[in-house]
């Protein structure tokens, strides 16, 4: 009888602990907790109405309920300003912040970049959104007309109503002296010019010789790998070329006692560069550059018949030129460089190896880099 009361608590325990457990994890999983999503779209949608209604308190009301719920965002911060200026409590000196805050307001206030951003399946998301920038847009607008404010007050409400390039000109030229406005703004330029890149890629071109060299070889295609990384206007570049192609016709060349009557042909270049930003924009990039390398060319290919050694000539490579970069959407780049190389191969019978090298380049560069900030440059540069 004693065994067959342990065994019925043994069975009967774990299932009440069970029921117990299931019950208070059913209520937990069936509680209701709005999502800051679902709150930020009720309140972004009743934001532009409560202004189109003239209820300002009730907009603020809404404006300060969606800080409490969600915490401070660029929606809240976008319409803070607004709501300073138009109360006059915003101090001009403390606004450490405000550029970054409204370069993110310029990028964000494009409709295409709000679909972009949360994909077709949030679309009435991004239709609350750009509702809500329309309304930031008016009501930037009517603060315009308010004719005590000062310079600043006015360029700030300027910019957001959507005239962007009266700002941003009058930062780029200073206008702003003793201001945390251009203070922030120099630092961010200093930042964002100072940013890394690190590209790798592929590189196709011609090679074209000059004087007898010309005449004896000839010019050939190029193609290889290259690299490298840059620190504010300087840049580092690696580069490894094979160049293809047979000489147009029969040539002589001497080695030691041997000459050989060949068409053959093939190079190498491996090599490193320098090279030093001029002009620089959001997707143009020109650079003066000079560079040192290994140049060879191989007359005779090795042959496995008879064993006979290649014959090489080699010569040293200093190379000066300009490049011009064109930067892509996704921040990779296509890259025209022009190069001109001095040369000194062996001479050979009737110095037919004497002469440099053009060569012009094009590249594909895929690059690393901070992407948000490239952005944030895009939003800085005047249209």
């Amino acid at each position: 009888m004693r065994n067959l009361l342990l065994l019925a608590l043994v069975v009967v325990l774990p299932l009440a602990g069970k029921s117990q457990v299931s019950e208070a994890l059913e209520s937990k999983l069936k509680r209701s907790t709005p999502s800051c999503y679902d709150i930020g779209y009720n309140c972004l949608k009743a934001i532009p109405q409560f202004y189109e209604d003239g209820k300002m308190d009730s907009l603020k009301a809404v404006h300060e309920f969606l800080i409490a719920e969600c915490k401070s965002n660029y929606y809240t911060d976008f319409l803070s300003i607004l709501l300073a200026i138009d109360d006059g409590t915003f101090e001009v000196v403390d606004s450490t912040k405000l550029v970054s805050t409204l370069v993110d307001y310029k990028r964000r206030a494009d409709e295409d970049y709000l679909l972009n951003a949360l994909g077709t399946s949030y679309e009435p998301m991004a239709r609350a959104i750009d509702d809500y920038f329309k309304f930031l847009k008016k009501y930037a607008s009517e603060l315009m007309k308010v004719e005590d404010y000062n310079v600043l007050y006015y360029d700030v409400t300027q910019f957001m109503a959507g005239d962007y390039n009266v700002m941003l000109t009058a930062l780029e030229s200073g206008n702003y002296q003793n201001l945390a406005i251009q203070a922030e703004y120099n630092d961010l330029i200093v930042m964002l010019n100072n940013e890394r890149e690190i590209w790798f890629g592929l590189t196709a071109g011609v090679w074209m010789p000059t004087g007898n060299l010309m005449e004896t070889i000839g010019a050939h295609a190029s193609f290889g790998i290259t690299g490298g990384f840059s620190q504010n206007k300087n840049y580092y570049d690696f580069s490894f070329m094979v160049r293809v192609g047979n000489s147009s016709k029969p040539y002589n060349y001497r080695d030691d006692d041997t000459v050989y009557t060949t068409s053959d042909f093939s190079g190498v270049h491996a090599g490193f560069g320098y090279g030093r930003s001029i002009y620089s924009s959001l997707n143009h990039n020109i650079l003066v550059k000079a560079g040192i390398a290994y140049e060879e060319i191989t007359i005779i290919h090795k042959d496995a018949e008879s064993e006979t050694d290649p014959v090489k000539t080699l010569s040293l490579n200093l190379n000066v030129g300009i490049s011009y970069r064109f930067y892509l959407p996704s921040s990779n780049c296509v890259e025209l460089d022009l190069r001109y190389h001095v040369l000194d191969f062996k001479n050979n019978v009737n110095n037919s190896f004497s002469g440099d090298a053009i060569t012009l380049r094009c590249s594909f560069y895929f690059t690393y880099s901070n992407y948000p900030k490239r952005e944030m440059l895009k939003a800085l540069t005047i249209n």
